[in-house]
């Protein structure tokens, strides 16, 4: 793969290449003065062999399969595809962890420009989310007799 449309165009015939677009009107090409923007093209290629597990993670409510696929350099022998979705659902606690903290948090969108204090931003963020994960877990919640389970909700928790 490469950025370069001169390089694509002049090795497209002897490579087997794919050419990314970068649209530099896209983005701003200084955030601050230690984050850039790049191209990211390098001055040697090398070979990049992947494979693509894909494997049914359960049904959707309308009774259709539901299906995950996973791009990995893992080897097939090591990884069969029984240990990738094991370790798929292993990963998917940090996931949540993570769409809590941008959301439910807003550590999406950061007050500050500078570096140092947007580093700040996000520790404050993450203790934020482990104090109010505490809070949750060791809160009682009186369950009814309907079909689903009553938890507290984390959003409204962090207000």
């Amino acid at each position: 793969m490469t950025t370069s449309n001169h390089y694509y165009v002049t090795h497209k015939s002897s490579e087997n290449i794919h050419c990314i677009q970068h649209y530099w009107h896209q983005y701003q090409p200084f955030r601050s003065k230690n984050t850039k923007d790049r191209r990211w093209d390098f001055g040697v290629f090398c070979t990049v062999k992947f494979r693509a597990c894909k494997f049914q993670i359960g049904t959707t409510a309308d009774g259709k399969p539901a299906w995950e696929v996973l791009i990995t350099n893992l080897p097939a022998k090591q990884f069969p595809l029984p240990r990738m979705k094991r370790l798929y659902h292993l990963c998917w606690g940090i996931e949540t962890a993570f769409s809590k903290l941008k959301y439910d948090l807003g550590a999406i969108q950061f007050h500050s420009k500078k570096d140092q204090f947007i580093e700040m931003e996000l520790y404050a963020n993450l203790i934020m989310y482990n104090v109010v994960s505490a809070a949750v877990n060791q809160a009682y919640v009186a369950q009814t007799n309907h079909h689903h389970w009553d938890t507290i909700n984390f959003k409204l928790a962090t207000r």
